[in-house]
Formats: C-alpha cells, sequence, structure tokens
C-alpha cells in the first residue's frame, strides 16, 4: 500500500493570507493545483516565480502570472514570501539567500516541503536569514515560518562555480549553479556514455543537458551547432555559460523536453528520472516519442540510462528497433535511428 501523498501547498494555505494584505512571493510552488489551492480568487499573491519551466507555463496558461529564471528580478514589489523548499542542501542554501535578498527587514518567510524533500534539516539554513517563530505540521508537510532579519545582499554569481573536463582536443570549462545536474564533477552515467561515444555529428541536440557537459564535449569534437536544453532555469544558465566559456556555437534554451523548432543530425541525452525526491518518467517517455521527428533522415538518439529504467519498449514502440552500445551492469548506452 503507497503512503498517502505529501500536499505541502494545502498545509501553506492553511496560513494565508498573510495578515494586513502584505503582498506575497510565491518561489516554485509544485504545480497549478499547488497555486489554486494557495490563491484560487487570484487575490492573494503578488508574484509567482518558478525555476521550473514546464510549471512556468502551465501557470502562465491558468492565468497566474509567472516569472521563469534563475534568480528574482527587481522590483516585484514583494514583502513576504512563500518558498517551497528545492532539493539540495547547497540549492536550498541558494533559495534562502536569493529570497531573504529581496525581502525588506522583518519581512514574513514561509518555507514548506515534506519530510523527505529534507524540510526537516532546513531550519539550520533558514537560520542565516530570518528567526523562527513556528512550525505547523499536515499533509504529511511541515511549515516553517520565520521573520527576515533584514536585507541581506546576495546575488547569483555568487552560487557560480566552474570545474575543468580534459578532452582529447584539450579542456572544457564547465559552468554550473547549486543542484544542477554534472555540478562540479562528471557523472559517471555521462562518463560511461562518453568512452562509448566519443563523437557525433551536428547539428546537435542535447537533452536534459544540466551544465552542458555532453552538448560542450561533442561541439568540441565537431558537432556543431548545438542546442542545450533543459527544464531547469539554472541548468540553462549554467549551458549557457559553457558554451560562452569554451567559443562554442549553439544556444541554450529552456524546454520541456524538446526544444520549440529545429531538426537535428543526432540527439542525445543522460535523461533525468527524478523531479524532486519523486521517480519521474515523464521526460523519458516524452523525449523518445518526440525524437522521430526531430530527427534528419539517418539521424540517431543515443541515450545512456539506468539499467532499470524500462527504455527498450519505448525505443522500440518510436523506431522499431534498438541497440544496446555498452552495459557496464549500472548502466546502459542505447541507440536508435531515424528513418
Amino acid at each position: 500500500m503507497r503512503p498517502p501523498k505529501a500536499d505541502p501547498a494545502a498545509l501553506a494555505a492553511r496560513r494565508l493570507p498573510i495578515p494586513g494584505g502584505t503582498p506575497l512571493l510565491v518561489v516554485d510552488v509544485p504545480d497549478v493545483a499547488g497555486a489554486e489551492r494557495l490563491d484560487p480568487h487570484r487575490d492573494r499573491v503578488g508574484a509567482w516565480f518558478c525555476t521550473h519551466w514546464p510549471t512556468h507555463v502551465a501557470l502562465e496558461a491558468a492565468g497566474f502570472p509567472s516569472t521563469f529564471g534563475a534568480w528574482l528580478p527587481e522590483g516585484l514589489g514583494c514583502k513576504a514570501a512563500l518558498v517551497f523548499l528545492p532539493k539540495g542542501r547547497e540549492r536550498i542554501r541558494m533559495t534562502l539567500a536569493m529570497v531573504a535578498s529581496a525581502l525588506p527587514e522583518d519581512a514574513a518567510l514561509r518555507v514548506v516541503g515534506t519530510r523527505r524533500g529534507g524540510i526537516e534539516s532546513a531550519g539550520q539554513e533558514i537560520d542565516k536569514v530570518a528567526t523562527r517563530l513556528g512550525v505547523e505540521s499536515g499533509k504529511h508537510a511541515r511549515l516553517i515560518m520565520a521573520r527576515t532579519r533584514g536585507r541581506l545582499p546576495a546575488s547569483l554569481e555568487a552560487f557560480a562555480s566552474e570545474w575543468e573536463l580534459i578532452t582529447e582536443s584539450g579542456r572544457l570549462r564547465i559552468a554550473s549553479f547549486p543542484g544542477v545536474f554534472s555540478h562540479g564533477r562528471l557523472d559517471d552515467g555521462s562518463r560511461f556514455l562518453l568512452d562509448t561515444v566519443p563523437s557525433l555529428p551536428g547539428p546537435l541536440l542535447d537533452v536534459g543537458s544540466g551544465a552542458g557537459v555532453l552538448g560542450a564535449w561533442y561541439a568540441r569534437g565537431g558537432a556543431t551547432p548545438v542546442t542545450l536544453v533543459d527544464a531547469d532555469a539554472l541548468a540553462v544558465e549554467a549551458s549557457r555559460r559553457t558554451l560562452e566559456l569554451n567559443g562554442i556555437e549553439g544556444r541554450a534554451e529552456p524546454a520541456d523536453v524538446l526544444p520549440s523548432a529545429g531538426a537535428f543530425a543526432a540527439i542525445v541525452s543522460n535523461p533525468p528520472f527524478h523531479r524532486g525526491v519523486e521517480t519521474d518518467h515523464r521526460v523519458t517517455t516524452a523525449l523518445v516519442s518526440g525524437a522521430p521527428s526531430r530527427l534528419l533522415p539517418g539521424g540517431t538518439l543515443t541515450l545512456v540510462c539506468n539499467r532499470f529504467l524500462p527504455v527498450q519498449a519505448l525505443l522500440d514502440q518510436a523506431f522499431g528497433s534498438h541497440r544496446v552500445l555498452a552495459d557496464d551492469g549500472r548502466y546502459r548506452v542505447y541507440r536508435s535511428v531515424g528513418g
């Protein structure tokens, strides 16, 4: 029997509106259903901010004016904030610093999340920017209430980092931010893919680009121009910077799986299969089903996936067949060819 699903938005809605009609900023509400719980009459929230592109698009379509980006823009005019806890200690620290830098002194700050999402250990990070006032639990979630101690200076640049990847054709400089895939290192799956498939033709599309490692690697080998797409605003910014740092021809843009336009000789991906702490196969399914229509004749889709992911049937349904190029017991590299 599956445990009941946590509903942090429903818990947070119990404490709305903020007394005094204070304009409220909501950061990274997980979905439109959560937004409807928080603001059913569109009169409680002054600004919605999203770092997740599909959620941003869905909010806009549902009538919730949303801002998408890697960092809060100036001029939102909000004097209280509700933050949905991101995944990972560094990302939590960055998000809270960003929000605190946009709020005045003694502003209401509320942070909501689930136990699995790390809310129980978030208190130490909240203490760096605010004074905790209380905690409320319910809906298998926890809401921490606090007051800011003053407008704290912070910037996106303070959380930017770089690392180097050595290739046969030289060094690649990889830009990154907290919570971005391939943050600070080359993950094992991508390393296995690059060892198995060291080169691909261009134009090339890297789906779920994270810090931009795959796209930059293949571009350095001649697969230009490259297009790097990711649903996460910080990943898009990291990918853009990685291209710029290495003088690579291409672009980085937000997308819900596939970009809005373009045809490619090769599509490559180490597809994400988590949204927060939840397993989510939607990206892999949408990528495989949509890839044939975005490939040039004879173009290829190359994936590296954990062995347990059910990819084979998807590839056969979309392309008619697939090959396993390599299997190391943890990961498999798959290849399908378009018509």
